[in-house]
């Protein structure tokens, strides 16, 4: 076996493990109750991945930066939602 079909192999049996993994978190996904939400997340991660492998590190690196920032300023408009609903 040459270089090139190792790099080929070794290719396609890390594509398998991730279509693996990423099947085993579309399952457990379920678990939480919150479909519609852990979909949306699951899909902008596959998103933020592509922009990664297509456009580089930095600006992978960018995106997931907004992405966590939007996701903990949703977190705490949440938080402050459910709390004036207890007062």
């Amino acid at each position: 076996m040459n270089d090139s079909q190792k790099a080929s192999l070794q290719a396609d049996i890390y594509l398998l493990l991730f279509l693996g993994l990423l099947t085993l978190t579309a399952i457990l996904m379920t678990a939480s109750g919150h479909l519609l939400l852990n979909t949306i997340y699951i899909g902008l991660t596959v998103v933020s991945i592509l922009i990664t492998y297509f456009w580089g590190i930095i600006p992978g690196l960018v995106e997931n930066l907004l992405f966590i920032s939007l996701r903990l300023l949703s977190w705490f408009i949440s938080i402050w939602l459910k709390d004036r609903k207890s007062h």
